[in-house]
Order: C-alpha cells, then structure tokens, then sequence
C-alpha cells in the first residue's frame, strides 16, 4: 500500500507557483520558476527552526516530500521496526532535523511478531488475508508470508517521554493494521498534537485490523475533526480500468470531478485536524496555519492567522504577522492561477 501512496506524492507549492507563473507572469518563463516558501518557512522565521515536532510511524522510505513534514517549523522523527531500513535512512537524514527509530510501536510493552511479507509494504504485526490474493489482482503474491522477526512493543508514549519531546505538531501512521493500537498507546502525545494523518481500511486486509469507524470514533474522541479522506484505493475483481461515470467534491466555492472505476474501497488516508477555533496559544494557531495551508485550505489558514492577529495578548510583532498575512495572500493569488490552469469551474 505504501507503494500506491508514493506515486501520488507532489510539492503542492511547487504546482502553484508554476501555474502562477505560467497565467500571470509569462515574464517569468524567462529564467527558471521557482517555488514559493511554504508557509511553515515563514513561520519558522517568526517561531523559530525546528520548533515543534512531526512524527511519522511507518517511516519506509522516509518522507521528504510529505504535505505534512513542515520543514523548516518541525524537527522530523520517523519510526519502523526494520532497523536496516532505519539505518539506511539514518546514512542520508541530517540529524539536526531528521531522526529514523528503529522501534515498534503499540499500546503497551509487549512481545509481538512482524509478519514479513514478499512486498516489504505490506509487512505487518496482523497477519494478512491470504484468501485475497486470490481473488484481487492488485494483491497477487503481495501478502506470502516471507519471514518472521520477532519484536518487542513500546507504547510511543513512553519514548517521547523519555526523549522529552514536548511538542507535537503532527503524527502520521501508516503501519498496515495495527494503526489504533498505536495510538492507544500515545495519548499524552495525541492531547498536544494539533494533526494526524492515519491509513485506515473500510475492507480488512489482515486477520482483527480495526476499521475506519473503530479509528474514527477514537480520535473524535479527543477532539480532533475529520477534515480530509484522501488517496483511496479500490481493489476489483478483474483489471479492466476505464471509468463509467463521476463523481463531485464541493471544496468552499470549489466543486471538482473525478472519474469513477471499479473495485470495492479498501483503505484510504484520514486525515485529522484541531477546529482552529477551539486553539487558544498564538503558536498552536500559526502551526495550524502551516498545517492547512499545506494541505490546501488557505482560508482555513487564514483565519489561525487573523485569530492571532484579534488577539492583544499573542506576544507576536504586527510587522511578523502581517509578512504572514501577504504570504498567504499570494499563495492565494497562485492558487486561483493553479484552478484556472488545472481545474476549471464548473
């Protein structure tokens, strides 16, 4: 599944930058277009480098084009229970701003077993559904059971306290069923962390894997909103591609379409966010912003800059919060450049 996830991967402010380029400043096709600063670079010179943390479980293959990764605002720490893969990562990562674990994580401290499997992807503490391989193309010899290695489970938790990491920006997971466990497991953290980006299954793949709604209630649970379920695979009976219709997704002011194909829903991304109108602190609200204008939603990061702005006890300069206020301005400006190109109204 981590396979299919990576050849959707893009740099979202890269695209925008370069429609805006491409509709507004044909004088710019003279010298190569460059991206725009993220808004977490921004904020990062108002915060600070390596302010706050992000953490990714389920780190194969590390994570540098990431919506999420915030750099330079957060520190990255990534977490998989394949050490040479850790220390392969480890090799290239610069240590002031990257961390590679080779830990496996759960709810408590416990012995429990990885289940190799011949698309290293795939490899879980579940064992998978052997069964569907035989009826789902796509998984065909992805799920034989290679080998066993035996592990021990931490609860994430326990290591961020003894790591004394304090601040959490966003916690992503993706370790093929055993999602919900993990997060029993970091409560502490999940009660300062601002944004969660979580695989979860509407079909099981391997034998007890909780499901979307077992994931979902947990997480409501302690306070966060569903704001995104994306990247969601289908698998069918036969590879026949083609699409028979489509379907619509209004986005505030925004209504896109996509094509519709076969197969059942599996698994997708959900993706959790803080209500900006519940935070309180001037630096959960910018690191909100940082977060939502990653993903997309610009007005949302907005109004965490404008609650900043309307509050006279945030700390922060006018002159910082109104160089954020124009960033997000002209990530707005190529935003409408990049729909105009890419997506026409309907």
């Amino acid at each position: 599944m981590k396979a299919f996830k990576k050849l959707l991967e893009f740099t979202v402010p890269d695209r925008l930058w370069r429609a805006l380029a491409h509709e507004f400043l044909p004088e710019i096709h003279r010298r190569p277009a460059q991206p725009m600063r993220s808004t977490a670079a921004v904020v990062s010179q108002i915060l600070g480098p390596q302010f706050t943390n992000v953490i990714d479980v389920g780190a194969r293959w590390g994570a540098d084009n990431a919506w999420w990764s915030l750099a330079p605002l957060s520190r990255y720490i990534g977490f998989d229970a394949d050490a040479e893969e850790c220390a392969r990562l480890n090799k290239g990562a610069d240590p002031k701003t990257q961390l590679f674990v080779p830990k496996a994580l759960g709810s408590s401290h416990r012995e429990a077993t990885l289940y190799l499997t011949s698309s290293p992807g795939n490899s879980s503490l579940l064992r998978p559904i052997q069964e569907l391989t035989e009826r789902y193309p796509d998984l065909a010899g992805t799920l034989d059971i290679v080998k066993e290695i035996p592990l021990t489970l931490m609860p994430l938790d326990d290591w961020a306290l003894e790591k004394k990491i304090s601040k959490l920006a966003f916690l992503k997971l993706d370790t093929q069923g055993t999602e919900l466990d993990i997060l029993l497991g970091a409560k502490d953290l999940l009660g300062r962390c601002l944004g969660v980006e979580v695989e979860v299954e509407f079909s099981p793949i391997y034998h007890g894997q909780p499901l979307f709604s077992d994931v979902d209630s947990f997480l409501r649970g302690l306070g966060f909103t569903l704001w995104r379920l994306t990247d969601r695979c289908h698998y069918a009976e036969d590879k026949v591609g083609g699409a028979l219709r489509d379907e619509l997704t209004y986005y505030g002011g925004h209504t896109t379409r996509s094509f519709q194909g076969s197969g059942r829903l599996f698994f997708g991304n959900a993706i959790y966010l803080r209500d900006p109108f519940a935070l309180r602190e001037a630096d959960d609200l910018l690191t909100s912003a940082s977060l939502l204008s990653a993903l997309g939603d610009l007005a949302g990061a907005r109004a965490c800059v404008e609650k900043v702005r309307d509050s006279h006890s945030s700390g922060l300069s006018r002159p910082d919060l109104d160089l954020l206020r124009v960033h997000l301005d002209d990530l707005y400006k190529a935003s409408r450049a990049f729909e105009s190109v890419s997506h026409p109204r309907m």
